[in-house]
């Protein structure tokens, strides 16, 4: 991979930098191919064009983009097209308190339950600590000097942070982008505590503002003004030429060595508006010595200029269930602050999608980033829930699991193959094209790392499997053939074979030793939608939704579980899938709002003859589930 030398600022006066063990100033720019997966909200009449990556020029075909997967890889694999493209970057990076903050899912229409950290979010931050404070320094800086590259001459970037370590994270700040762009510390509001400890509750947080460089975009914001409106006396210290303003109808000279506070256009706006007066019962000497009965005065504004205490807002909110879901008050003022409407705004944090909803709100192209799997999917149903929502895509990084066994030194398949079986505890076994090894009294085959399963693959698993006198088969891969599951049931019956098919779960990419370490394998859910023709209307309807690892599923949510559509946190159709991108053409899920699901859908189709529906289910964990369904009309 092409290693690209990183812009950084360098004080040459007085250089100060943070050290730790084995700093790396060179980072590596790794650059893989996006694949978008899913289009949302696209004009009908241009979703069957070519998948592109938009070009970031040509606003008028832009569709915003939320990225699954490791942010180091995502922000170097946007560099080709997307370097000094980018107005404002907002981040809002995990603290590493060490604390346990589920997230609350809604389960059905009257329960909710919480979700913990998924196991490659936990492996991935785990290994962020793994040598310490040092390989959480090293983590922030090699993002934080990709993120710069992305930043216009004119751009901004916002890091949010809490008192454990931001002094450590505000060095490195200095040292990425130079200590005299830093623009402010902006105080913001913490999650209130309410019971005493032994030392005072901590009540804020720092938020870090920086610009690339002396050329940055800002725009003033007002607050709502905290204490009542009043009238004060219109000058202020110091001579200005010309000192004279007329003032209700008068030609009047300020105190002397004081001046009129507002230029002449802004006293005749506010005298129009009733907020200027002249106060009869006050007099004063002007700078010629004159006495002057009547002191001009003005009435405070009802908003007033925003400075770097953000307290008056609340800095989370809870709206998706996050325990860290920044609030949309918080946003706006950054948003607002440092771009303007069709500028292009990035988080690579994304979270519940704070940054995204606002941007999309105001206008703002968008970009954002999580490696939680179930992240992606609250932010998808967040943006479905602003109306008018633009197209948005759903991009995953191509070669991905290759360049993770690989960076791993586990890039020979005889590695891999050794890799998935010891993960999966099955010894390997060898002698065979498509049977790699043994559970129990089970075969295994394991799909290759950057291809699908497929139904051609399975048959010649089973030819082998009856060849060795077995019956019991489990096919892993990373991803399967669309409709695999009804065609593989099939299969079975026909054979006599008891297949399972099973998910090599992401977090293998994350895992160091396979025999030490421990991940789920899910086997595929079971989904059934029955379809119904009325002429050219086809109206779908889920009839069952089956979790087959119920060991994986906590006991008390097991017990909440009331019916199957419990499971199911959200679900959307294709009604015309071409064998390429998922178009997201009708959807329902729970909200915390609205938290009911709607179990059946209909379409009708303008012409005749063979359609393929493609179905997407995905389960309150956030796993997803495919379902293909062909019809004919006549």
């Amino acid at each position: 991979m092409p290693k690209i030398k990183s812009e950084k600022y360098v004080d040459s006066i007085n250089p100060v930098e943070l050290v730790w063990d084995s700093k790396v100033t060179e980072v590596d720019h790794t650059i893989l191919p996006f694949q978008t997966v899913e289009t949302i909200n696209e004009p009908k009449d241009r979703q069957r064009g070519l998948s592109n990556f938009i070009d970031p020029n040509k606003k008028e075909d832009w569709k915003n983009i939320l990225i699954w997967g490791d942010n180091k890889l995502a922000i170097s694999s946007l560099l080709p097209k997307f370097s000094g493209k980018i107005k404002l970057i907002y981040i809002d990076p995990p603290f590493f308190t060490g604390s346990n903050m589920p997230i609350q899912v809604p389960l059905g229409e009257n329960d909710e339950i919480a979700k913990s950290l998924s196991a490659i979010e936990e492996i991935g931050y785990r290994n962020i600590w793994k040598r310490g404070m040092g390989s959480f320094f090293q983590w922030m800086y090699d993002r934080l000097i990709l993120m710069r590259e992305l930043l216009s001459d004119d751009g901004n970037l916002f890091v949010r942070f809490d008192y454990h370590y931001s002094h450590y994270v505000k060095i490195i700040l200095d040292e990425v982008f130079g200590k005299d762009n830093f623009r402010n510390e902006i105080v913001i509001n913490r999650t209130k505590k309410i019971f005493p400890s032994k030392q005072y509750n901590v009540a804020t947080d720092s938020l870090f503002w920086y610009s690339k460089s002396k050329n940055w975009v800002f725009n003033p914001q007002y607050k709502k003004r905290e204490k009542e409106q009043t009238w004060i006396n219109m000058h202020s210290p110091g001579e200005r030429n010309p000192p004279e303003r007329v003032i209700g109808r008068k030609l009047l000279y300020p105190p002397k060595g004081r001046h009129w506070t507002f230029i002449q256009e802004t006293v005749n706006e506010m005298e129009k508006s009733g907020r200027i007066r002249v106060n009869e019962s006050s007099e004063y000497n002007d700078m010629k010595g004159k006495k002057v009965i009547g002191m001009p005065q003005y009435l405070t504004s009802s908003e007033e200029l925003l400075d770097s205490n953000w307290t008056d807002i609340p800095g989370y909110s809870f709206s998706t269930g996050y325990p860290t879901e920044n609030s949309e008050q918080l946003l706006t003022r950054v948003i607002l602050s440092c771009s303007k409407e069709g500028d292009l705004v990035a988080d690579f944090f994304g979270g519940s999608g704070t940054t995204a909803a606002v941007a999309e709100k105001f206008r703002r192209r968008w970009i954002t980033c999580d490696i939680g799997k179930f992240s992606i999917h609250t932010i998808r149903k967040r943006l479905l829930d602003i109306s008018q929502c633009k197209p948005f895509e759903i991009l995953n990084l191509g070669n991905y699991q290759r360049h993770k066994f690989k960076e791993m030194g586990k890039d020979t398949v005889s590695q891999y193959l050794k890799f998935i079986l010891d993960m999966y505890r099955a010894q390997v076994i060898t002698g065979y094209e498509f049977i790699h090894g043994k559970k129990a009294n089970r075969w295994v085959h394991i799909g290759a790392v950057d291809s699908i399963v497929t139904e051609k693959e399975i048959k010649k698993c089973i030819e082998e499997a009856k060849s060795a006198g077995s019956r019991s088969l489990d096919i892993l891969g990373w991803d399967f053939e669309m409709g695999l599951h009804d065609t593989f049931v099939q299969i079975s019956r026909n054979e006599g074979f008891d297949i399972k098919l099973v998910q090599i779960p992401k977090e293998a990419l994350e895992v160091k030793d396979a025999l030490k370490e421990e991940v789920k394998f899910f086997e595929m859910p079971y989904l059934d939608v029955n379809s119904k023709l009325e002429q050219k209307k086809v109206i779908l309807e889920i009839k069952d939704f089956v979790i087959k690892n119920t060991e994986y599923i906590p006991e008390e949510v097991l017990q909440n579980i009331k019916e199957f559509t419990d499971l199911i946190d959200y679900w959307s159709i294709d009604w015309d899938y071409k064998d390429d991108t998922f178009h997201n053409q009708w959807q329902s899920f729970r909200t915390q709002k609205h938290k009911n699901l709607e179990v059946k859908a209909s379409h009708t189709y303008e012409q005749k003859g063979n359609h393929k529906i493609l179905v997407k289910v995905i389960d309150i964990f956030g796993n997803d589930t495919n379902k293909l369904i062909e019809i004919n009309l006549k």
